[in-house]
């Protein structure tokens, strides 16, 4: 099996090196690593870049940072297409593969269903405790978004939405340490956490690809719509697992921007897909 692995860094060269050494090295040898570097801080002798027995580690420095989606567009572009990966994966630097990750990766997808476009792995939030998928079972209904809008257009109203999401954060840990998720293996949901994005080959046939037009953010319903528009479905595989140390990718990051790249996301989103 040929997976591609995707990642794209922004002052995160340490966690990408975390992050890869958790790929086991038995199954190294399959998998093609393509790091783009948004924020110049990568070069040949960065330690992440010396990884033995990858199938092939490749650095791509587009020179300006290009956000998440602009960055895995940019460097699936750059990649010599002799063979089309069963399995791209989109990866972000805060994710640690389990230690059987690679087994089961293989053994499931020889299972997933015919219209699968993209499967989403169990997500083990260090914040909330608990899976991160699904994001959305359902598709969202265009008030979701308009609310979502309404609280991301001023700072104060920012500020709230914020409260509102720790409490909630707080809510769902004391809820995953006093139960279980009795979940099936395998469910078809809407839309899965942007941390670890598990591609089909019958996404890119269908036309789809990473060109989301907006920055960061929202990453999420882009996948999902596009994978509805192509006839395919979402999966969440629990038999997969994954750990996500919350917010390293994006901690640093001011709030005013971040509120602004949201609200620039989902009202792209809205206009485009609902």
């Amino acid at each position: 099996m040929h997976i591609l692995l995707l990642c794209v860094n922004y002052n995160c060269a340490p966690a990408i090196e975390d992050m890869l050494r958790t790929v086991a090295p038995k199954f190294r040898k399959n998998v093609e690593v393509i790091l783009v570097d948004n924020s110049g801080e990568l070069d040949e002798k960065t330690p992440c870049l010396n990884l033995d027995d990858f199938k092939r580690l490749h650095l791509v420095s587009p020179g300006q940072n290009l956000g998440y989606f602009g960055g895995a567009n940019a460097g699936y572009a750059a990649r010599n297409l002799v063979d089309q990966a069963d399995i791209t994966m989109i990866v972000n630097p805060d994710i640690l593969f389990s230690q059987s990750f690679f087994d089961d990766l293989i053994t499931q997808a020889m299972s997933w269903p015919v219209d699968a476009g993209v499967i989403f792995p169990m997500v083990f939030d260090t914040n909330t405790q608990g899976d991160a998928n699904p994001f959305l079972r359902r598709r969202p209904v265009v008030n979701y978004l308009n609310t979502r809008i309404f609280f991301f257009s001023s700072r104060l109203r920012f500020a709230f939405w914020m409260l509102l999401y720790r409490i909630k954060s707080k809510l769902q840990k004391q809820k995953a340490v006093a139960g279980s998720n009795n979940e099936s293996s395998l469910t078809q949901t809407y839309a899965g956490h942007g941390s670890l994005f598990l591609f089909l080959p019958a996404y890119f046939r269908s036309g789809s690809a990473f060109t989301f037009e907006s920055f960061l953010y929202a990453e999420e319903f882009f996948v999902a719509e596009t994978c509805r528009e192509a006839g395919l479905k979402s999966y969440h595989d629990t038999n997969l697992c994954a750990r996500h140390v919350s917010h390293v990718s994006t901690a640093a990051l001011p709030s005013e921007q971040r509120r602004k790249w949201q609200l620039q996301s989902l009202t792209y989103i809205r206009d485009r897909f609902f």
